[in-house]
């Protein structure tokens, strides 16, 4: 993740983007540079941008980044179908999609982590869905930016959305993409089965019924 630091200032502090501080430093006395090597250079966290709380402030501030929009990052989540909710009493963000739940939580020395709801249904209450189990998604390792969490969550939902039509429509460029497909076509193949077996144990039972086999 990049970070901004002052060339001149005497606090060797770096800020995340979105920081009221970062926002501060002269264009000239500005610099980026990834958040281990500010560390490695001797830099600190900023107290305003830390954490998770801290990434949820400056995405409350920074500007949506498909440009030209006036709504901020936060706002611009909530247009793209993601409905953020930041509980400070657990430091805690959570994503509702039309999919799934998600949670972010942040541990210290490692980074946010992302972990999805073991149930969730559209008629099921946020603080309802909040007490209920969750799983780490074990494909996404712990990350520094909560913004690259979220885009994760959103391609999981696209992704979903081809599996209702035709999984094979799914990429199959990266590893993590092949891996996917692979696990796609296993459920549908799983699915296909399983209609199968009901229709013949219908048919011992001397039952009659359509059931469209795909």
């Amino acid at each position: 993740m990049k970070v901004i630091v002052s060339m001149k200032a005497r606090a060797r502090v770096y800020h995340k983007r979105g920081c009221i501080y970062a926002d501060r430093i002269q264009y000239g006395n500005r610099l980026e540079m990834r958040e281990r090597d500010a560390e490695e250079a001797g830099y600190g966290r900023c107290r305003f941008c830390e954490g998770l709380w801290g990434s949820v402030r400056c995405m409350q501030r920074r500007p949506d980044p498909r440009g030209g929009s006036p709504w901020t990052e936060w706002q611009g989540w909530a247009d793209q179908g993601v409905e953020l909710t930041y509980d400070r009493w657990s430091d805690t963000l959570y994503a509702r999609t039309s999919r799934g739940f998600w949670k972010i939580y942040y541990r210290e020395g490692i980074g946010n982590l992302l972990y999805h709801a073991n149930h969730c249904s559209l008629t099921d209450e946020t603080e309802q869905l909040k007490r209920g189990a969750f799983h780490r998604q074990s494909d996404v390792k712990a990350e520094p930016s909560v913004s690259k969490l979220l885009l994760y969550i959103r391609r999981h939902d696209i992704a979903m959305e081809i599996v209702d039509t035709d999984y094979r429509q799914l990429p199959r460029s990266t590893r993590r993409q092949r891996k996917y497909y692979r696990n796609a076509e296993r459920r549908v193949q799983r699915a296909q089965k399983r209609r199968v077996n009901d229709l013949f144990s219908m048919l011992d039972r001397g039952e009659t019924c359509w059931m469209p086999i795909t």
